[in-house]
């Protein structure tokens, strides 16, 4: 169905794209989740010769045709808001599915896309790390500080490090603790420190040695 979507009308891509959390919910059963990383042989339209290839990369092969197809539609909102419901998905499968997608949208979409939805996971990663039931070791943490750091090396869209910078890594950046906390998750799971001024990197250096402290 999602890799003959280019022939569906809206109504039809809109109820696909609501049936998504029932797909994520079918994959994390154990025993599909076995399946994903076996070879098949599979048949598409596109290739009607039979082909072996690993079950996860023919679905995220579909999902990215399916999302390519609705960028052009009223309904990309329904996207957006998938992926941002399923940033921490309780099943780790599904989490790395959201990772790749992410990556795939920032490799391909308009220059503003992106930049806003970087912004928007670092206010959920700065409400998170302004939670006093978490910690920056946790891995709610982890998972939304590697999206965005993926998300930053992966997009072609030089202001999205430019937003990174006006965000976190501003000249103010050690007048607040929350602030410096972000900070330092990002580096530690691989912000690329060439961006960072060079005046900033032994200030990040000690607020990632206390959040690993932490």
């Amino acid at each position: 169905l999602l890799r003959s979507c280019r022939e569906y009308g809206e109504e039809t891509l809109f109820e696909l794209i609501r049936r998504l959390d029932s797909f994520f919910q079918i994959i994390s059963d154990s025993k599909v989740y076995a399946e994903l990383f076996q070879l098949h042989v599979l048949v598409t339209p596109s290739s009607p010769k039979a082909k072996w290839e690993c079950l996860y990369i023919s679905i995220l092969k579909a999902l990215q045709i399916f999302f390519i197809t609705i960028a052009d539609t009223s309904i990309w909102g329904e996207v957006e808001t998938f992926l941002f419901s399923n940033i921490l998905h309780p099943h780790a499968l599904c989490r790395e599915l959201i990772l790749d997608l992410w990556c795939f949208i920032a490799r391909h979409c308009e220059i503003t896309v992106t930049e806003v939805h970087i912004r928007y996971l670092l206010q959920i990663l700065s409400e998170f790390l302004n939670s006093r039931s978490i910690n920056c070791s946790d891995w709610p943490v982890q998972v939304l500080s590697r999206l965005i750091c993926l998300l930053v090396k992966t997009t072609p869209n030089p202001s999205a490090i430019a937003t990174i910078h006006e965000l976190v890594f501003g000249e103010d950046l050690f007048t607040s603790p929350s602030k410096s906390t972000l900070g330092a998750v990002l580096m530690k799971e691989h912000f690329p420190i060439s961006s960072v001024p060079e005046e900033l990197i032994g200030n990040l250096a000690f607020s990632i040695t206390k959040c690993q402290v932490s």
